[in-house]
């Protein structure tokens, strides 16, 4: 029973958010933004679809925060010529909105992509851009190591602990997830 709460949350979520497009008053961006990070996660990209189009319909497409919510979704639901159409109209792109690119991308199995934004930040002299932080890091280093590419997470895992100064505490998460892959590899009978 408990394993259907989410989904039963998610389809309350999706019936009041509709009740409260039919209704004149609408919607807010905080229940888009939420409606979308449902899609993402649980719903089909048709209803994620609807809901673009609600946001563009309602004018809220200019919201940071709308914005990374339609990447995330795109990039969940494995639809990368969206999510970069989404990405490349964003006027300013914030960090939030560089690592939902970055997890579109390694998500889509493009980790190539999540490199180059990441090098990017990490490498440009450009002070006004923000540098990559721990979601980042963390989103790349387990990105990379999901979808095989082992050495280059190890290495950016490496790099994190030298050049972020991270604590342990913060990088567990990353680290685990290192484990995780390095034992299912193992099980496999690969070696790294």
């Amino acid at each position: 029973m408990l394993k259907r709460w989410p989904t039963i949350i998610s389809l309350g979520l999706m019936r009041l958010f509709d009740s409260m497009r039919m209704r004149s008053n609408g919607s807010t961006i905080e229940a888009v933004t939420l409606v979308l990070s449902v899609c993402a996660n649980s719903y089909s990209l048709d209803k994620g679809k609807e809901i673009h189009g609600y946001v563009i319909m309602s004018r809220f497409q200019d919201y940071a925060f709308v914005q990374n919510s339609l990447i995330s979704m795109y990039g969940k639901h494995g639809d990368i010529e969206d999510t970069k159409k989404i990405f490349s109209e964003i006027k300013v792109k914030s960090l939030m909105s560089r690592n939902a690119m970055i997890s579109s991308y390694v998500e889509t199995g493009f980790c190539d992509k999540a490199l180059e934004i990441f090098s990017y930040l990490e490498n440009t002299e450009d002070n006004q851009l923000p540098r990559p932080n721990l979601i980042s890091w963390s989103t790349l280093i387990d990105g990379l190591s999901s979808q095989g590419w082992r050495d280059e997470s190890l290495e950016l895992f490496r790099q994190c602990c030298i050049l972020v100064s991270c604590q342990i505490q913060s990088q567990l998460p990353t680290f685990i997830s290192l484990c995780r892959f390095s034992n299912a590899r193992s099980w496999k009978g690969d070696s790294w």
